[in-house]
């Protein structure tokens, strides 16, 4: 996906077979980038009551690597939408295996999970509080290949949260990295006919993610077979 406008905006607008515009949105992008009204009006959808599931890369604006640059590059490019979104992303160390914690173990949304361990993209943002966190994850250390996205205090890095502005609410849940072989650049190898599922193959992410759109009265989202 590139870095244009949001094509899908409209959809703020209409209706799908999960809600019932103009109350509830779910977004999973990278790197999309609203631009002018188109700001105003994501802020204003959830200022007047709306309620935004964003999940994984919503808060992502990346430049990649080039003639000025070896890493990447994590503009802020996205307004008053980030705040609203309650973060931006800056960076993350390598994918391997990390602990998910239980922030708010009594909070509808998590209640009954036990730490899990996610092999996903653990994502160091920029934070723009008020969160209510429900779910955590501690890292130290480098996001090797970018240029911001370094912690060095060992604050909990959030992976689930509320964010109320005005009359509405952001859900954001910042696991759920996948690609296949045409989301990466072509190394001129064979398909080795195997899709990168990251978190989405641990059951408490998927079965949660379902579940999420209930925070705005809204039924679960069925299971894809």
């Amino acid at each position: 996906m590139g870095a244009s406008a949001y094509p899908g905006l409209r959809k703020l607008r209409t209706r799908s077979t999960l809600c019932s515009a103009p109350t509830c949105s779910v977004t999973y992008a990278c790197n999309l980038r609203p631009i002018g009204t188109q700001q105003d009006t994501l802020v204003n959808f959830v200022e007047r009551g709306g309620r935004w599931l964003a999940l994984h890369g919503t808060n992502s604006p990346i430049d990649p690597p080039d003639a000025s640059s070896p890493v990447f590059r994590t503009p802020r490019a996205l307004g008053p939408v980030a705040k609203v979104l309650g973060n931006q992303f800056l960076g993350h160390p390598p994918i391997a295996p990390y602990t998910v914690e239980i922030t708010a173990p009594d909070h509808p949304l998590v209640a009954g999970l036990e730490p899990f361990e996610a092999r996903d993209e653990l994502y160091v943002s920029e934070l723009h509080p008020p969160l209510e966190v429900l779910l955590h994850a501690q890292y130290t250390g480098s996001s090797r290949g970018f240029a911001e996205g370094t912690v060095t205090d060992d604050e909990p890095q959030p992976v689930l949260y509320l964010r109320r502005s005005g009359a509405g609410t952001v859900c954001y849940f910042t696991l759920g990295h996948c690609r296949g072989r045409f989301d990466v650049q072509d190394l001129g190898k064979e398909d080795l006919g195997r899709r990168d599922f990251g978190s989405w193959v641990v059951p408490d992410v998927s079965d949660g993610a379902r579940t999420m759109p209930a925070l705005g009265g809204h039924r679960r989202i069925p299971e894809l077979k």
